[in-house]
């Protein structure tokens, strides 16, 4: 919600979207990634700007009420739905996990795959490559982790353009790290199913992390800092991982150095949380919404029939 647009008038009337499809008399459902009052501002693209923060949080108290006006709405996590239930107790609000990709067939064992570490994202703002870049350099320096490589995935947050490229160019000569750019959606399989590891060097968190479940279900080592909604996708989800402290890079370096060297710790990992990833698949999700969409509909039907019968009285 803090970056539904570019700027706060264009998200403002994204945000309505829901209302005004109502108000038209067509059923309309909310998927909300994350709610203003759980993410940290000072960690995005509002970094440092106190007024436009101010009128951020002031704005989602008006824009929330707007999205809970919509038929149904759902939230992939714990926190944000007892928040929202506990301040619109009246309205229609779902607690609908993330949901998992489509992974036929079993991950390969981590012992069989390259010696590979990967990330994926928009970074730039709170998702960013500093803190891991210098950790894959201390991990190197470490015994037998000379033929390690670091692959990133992704591409420039909007809002930060240049960056990827910046640091590309600081890393030219470096065989061991690849900036692989934008992975496509036939590719993502191989990109987290041929890795060990995949690290998340994140500021903050804005909601369930579409990454880390992809993570969890191709079989590869989550690495990221315990900090806001990783902790709540642990705690609901039961997917886990190996944690360090924010932005500490040795610390990011020895959990990698681990997760790489102890096979059999990390494959139990592993091997768990693709059971708690693949118990809530997108068939379900989907089938879900499907039913509110019907359900809207069916109520639409009836109000309009009683109104009818109303006016013919």
């Amino acid at each position: 919600m803090a970056t539904f647009g570019d700027s706060e008038v264009t998200a403002a009337l994204g945000l309505l979207g829901p209302m005004v499809a109502r108000m038209l008399g067509t059923p309309s459902g909310v998927i909300a990634h994350n709610i203003i009052e759980g993410v940290d501002l000072d960690q995005t693209v509002l970094k440092g700007q106190r007024l436009r923060q101010a009128v951020v949080r002031l704005g989602s108290r008006v824009f929330t009420r707007a999205l809970l006006s919509a038929s149904y709405l759902t939230v992939t996590l714990r926190g944000y739905h007892d928040s929202l239930r506990a301040r619109h107790p009246r309205a229609s609000i779902h607690l609908v996990p993330h949901g998992t990709f489509d992974t036929a067939g079993d991950a390969r064992p981590l012992a069989e795959r390259a010696r590979r570490i990967v990330t994926m994202g928009k970074f730039g703002t709170y998702k960013r490559l500093e803190t891991l870049l210098a950790a894959f350099d201390i991990l190197r320096e470490m015994p037998g982790n000379d033929d390690l490589q670091l692959v990133i995935g992704g591409s420039d947050h909007p809002n930060t353009p240049g960056y990827m490229d910046q640091l590309a160019k600081a890393r030219k000569g470096d065989t061991g790290v690849t900036f692989a750019g934008y992975v496509a959606e036939e590719d993502i399989p191989a990109f987290f199913g041929d890795a060990r590891l995949s690290v998340f060097d994140y500021l903050a968190t804005t909601g369930s992390s579409g990454v880390l479940h992809q993570t969890a279900s191709y079989g590869a080592v989550p690495v990221f800092p315990r900090i806001g909604d990783f902790i709540d996708i642990c705690e609901d989800e039961g997917i886990s991982g190996l944690n360090y402290v924010a932005q500490d890079a040795r610390d990011m370096a020895e959990q990698m150095h681990e997760g790489s060297h102890d096979i059999e710790r990390s494959q139990d990992l592993v091997d768990a949380n693709r059971t708690a990833a693949l118990g809530f698949p997108f068939e379900s999700v989907i089938d879900f919404h499907i039913r509110q969409l019907a359900m809207a509909k069916r109520s639409k039907r009836m109000e309009s029939g009683l109104a009818g019968r109303h006016s013919a009285a």
